[in-house]
This record gives structure tokens, sequence and C-alpha cells, in this order.
């Protein structure tokens, strides 16, 4: 995947990211039992990071997947895409999507 420079800069503690489709669906055959599925898998957003603030707070980096909490910042729309303001604090995890791949 080709990194292109996003037009707009997060600022501070920000990270501007895309929200995407669960990536344990997407890319992945990963089968949870039903009792993590049910209930709790609807409760977390992914996003894509496309630009991060200047804080030495932010431990995510540009192309990162991570997850957050539902409405966990401030969203628009850019095309058909949703991107979101999210505040460092806001990051629950990182994905590693080679470990999801295989």
């Amino acid at each position: 995947m080709i990194s292109i420079p996003h037009p707009i800069q997060a600022l501070g503690a920000n990270i501007l990211a895309k929200v995407i489709e669960d990536p344990f669906v997407e890319k992945s055959k990963l089968i949870l039992p039903d009792k993590v599925s049910d209930g709790f898998r609807g409760d977390i957003d992914y996003i894509e990071v496309l630009s991060v603030g200047t804080s030495k707070d932010i431990e995510v980096g540009v192309g990162d997947i991570c997850m957050i909490r539902p409405r966990g910042g401030v969203g628009f729309n850019v095309g058909n895409d949703i991107h979101i303001f999210v505040p460092a604090t806001g990051i629950l995890g990182v994905i590693d999507i080679s470990e999801v791949s295989e």
C-alpha cells in the first residue's frame, strides 16, 4: 500500500483516521466463540490512521489499524468515507494485520 500524505494534518495529541470495516471479518478466517462475539464486537470501531499530531503521547503511526470506542471522536465525510479526529487517549489498541491475515 502506498502512503499518500493526507491534506488535513492532525494537531497536538490528535489523530486523523478513516473509519474502516472490521478487519477480523474482512481479512481473516478468525471465528470467535458466541460468548465473545455476542454484544462485544459491535462495541468497537476500527480506523486506519491517516495523520498524527505532534504530541509525544501519540503511540500510533500513519497506516496503523486501531480500535476505538464507537463515537470516540469528531467525524466528517470525505466522499463516501467517514473520517474522524480521535484524541490519542481514545485509541484502545493497534491491530497487527500481518497476524490477522494468516
